[in-house]
């Protein structure tokens, strides 16, 4: 709690795709030894059943991943077009993710690599934002 309270800014998304390990799965109703029912941690999403509809279609989504290898914690960004979010949460898992967040996903999904637009579609203005910058020589 004492981290949140120095957090300068922060960025909504959600909910939770893989949690602890577990792959988010509507069909679920109580944790499995795979599987945590969808939205984990019972979060008050203003539209949970749009979010249900988009995680359980082929809507284009994005989610942020972060997993660990050794004593180096590392973060996936990922853009899916043609998949379940099941499918994504499973994808993210396999690269070694341990958790996932959920982000835009549908007509909102905008993602760009290095200032080029990397799906396809018309690109829109978007009120917010992640940014992953490298320094020079990492």
């Amino acid at each position: 709690a004492d981290a949140l309270r120095a957090c300068e800014q922060a960025n909504g998304a959600g909910p939770m795709i893989l949690w602890q390990g577990k792959i988010a799965n509507p069909a679920v109703g109580e944790p499995t030894d795979e599987f945590v029912p969808f939205n984990p941690l019972r979060e008050d999403f203003t539209q949970i059943e749009w979010r249900h509809k988009i995680y359980g279609g082929s809507y284009p989504k994005t989610a942020i991943g972060i997993g660990r290898q050794g004593d180096r914690t590392f973060l996936v960004f990922a853009n899916s077009y043609g998949m379940s979010g099941l499918e994504l949460a499973g994808q993210l898992k396999a690269m070694g993710c341990s958790d996932a967040l959920g982000g835009d996903d549908d007509t909102s999904t905008q993602a760009a690599w290095r200032g080029q637009q990397a799906q396809p579609g018309q690109v829109r203005e978007v009120p917010d934002a992640l940014a992953v910058y490298l320094r020079e020589g990492q």
